[in-house]
């Protein structure tokens, strides 16, 4: 890991780093045959941000690398979150969850990620915001 003073000096100094080893972090607990959905206004969110460098994201992505690097470069925001009172991540600016990661994990592994940016879907959702 890099030598930082918070998580945000990593971020904003050394983010090809923490990029890649949060990707190899996020191999080492992801399922072989995971699978990611990302509703449509996550992938027009993404799609709108291409041109400051945010990678693409698809509305399904399968298997462990492609979901880690579907990841790279998107490190940031996310905090630890409770969903409908399991385990999950929101990206939260301002306490406000503006969207979510609903995560299933058999067998110690992450089996299948929901990203739900779509307002109607998150006013759905149970969140608790955890510490970071």
């Amino acid at each position: 890991m890099p030598s930082c003073i918070s998580r945000s000096d990593c971020i904003e100094h050394h983010p090809a780093e923490l990029s890649t080893q949060i990707g190899d972090a996020l191999l080492a607990v992801l399922d072989p045959d995971v699978e990611l959905r990302a509703d449509r206004v996550a992938v027009e969110i993404s799609a709108s941000r291409r041109e400051l460098g945010a990678p693409p994201l698809a509305p399904e992505v399968r298997g462990a690398p492609a979901v880690a690097a579907t990841f790279n470069g998107r490190a940031g925001g996310e905090r630890p979150a409770l969903v409908d009172g399991a385990v999950g991540a929101a990206w939260a600016p301002g306490g406000q969850p503006r969207a979510i990661f609903r995560i299933w994990v058999a067998r110690g592994k992450i089996v299948e990620l929901d990203l739900i940016a779509e307002p109607e879907r998150l006013g759905q959702l149970d969140v608790e915001l955890l510490d970071e």
